[in-house]
């Protein structure tokens, strides 16, 4: 009985001493994003969109690509991501350019960090924004109108064309005029 005793505490001290030396997994916390933000923030095709995230604290992200897709009338994303470059502490930057003509097009950052990645926005309420679509099930864009130009532009008048035209008139006017006095 003793010997029983003995083999038990025996095995129960080996097993809390293999259960104190087992690593203990931390779960991350995903850096806090204070903002995102685009300029312009009204594009048209061919425009130069340019993308600006904001951290309280960026020190362990490590890379932030930006994935950018047409969402409406048709959600499709394009192949490729472009990559933001760190500008200054907390604040990093990347930009594209709109290849869609009409519609609303989207982009999602995703953010590498030390202890794994995260996309953001990842709800339709991110830091309160109203921009946010959700094209498919548990997929969130920061969403971007394409202004289409109107087909009624202003007409360009060549200014010194017309600076030139009317003192040609007056010119020859005057000569005219005085031609009339000389043969009175």
């Amino acid at each position: 009985m003793q010997r029983r005793k003995f083999g038990l505490v025996f095995i129960l001290l080996i097993l809390v001493f293999l259960l104190a030396k087992q690593p203990v997994e931390v779960m991350s916390t995903n850096p806090e994003i204070l903002s995102v933000s685009h300029v312009p923030t009204s594009v048209t095709h061919m425009s130069n969109v340019t993308v600006t995230v904001t951290f309280a604290d960026d020190t362990n992200i490590t890379s932030i690509q930006i994935q950018y897709c047409s969402l409406e009338p048709v959600f499709a994303c394009h192949i490729g991501n472009y990559q933001m470059v760190k500008k200054s502490e907390n604040t990093w930057s990347g930009s594209f350019e709109v290849l869609e003509e009409e519609g609303v097009i989207g982009y999602e950052l995703k953010i590498q960090h030390t202890k794994g990645e995260f996309v953001a926005p990842d709800s339709t309420d991110f830091l309160g924004y109203d921009n946010i679509q959700e094209p498919t099930t548990r997929e969130f864009y920061f969403s971007i109108n394409i202004t289409t130009p109107t087909e009624e532009t202003p007409v360009n008048f060549c200014w010194p064309c017309v600076a030139l035209t009317f003192t040609t008139f007056i010119v020859l006017r005057s000569i005219k005029i005085k031609r009339r006095n000389v043969k009175i």
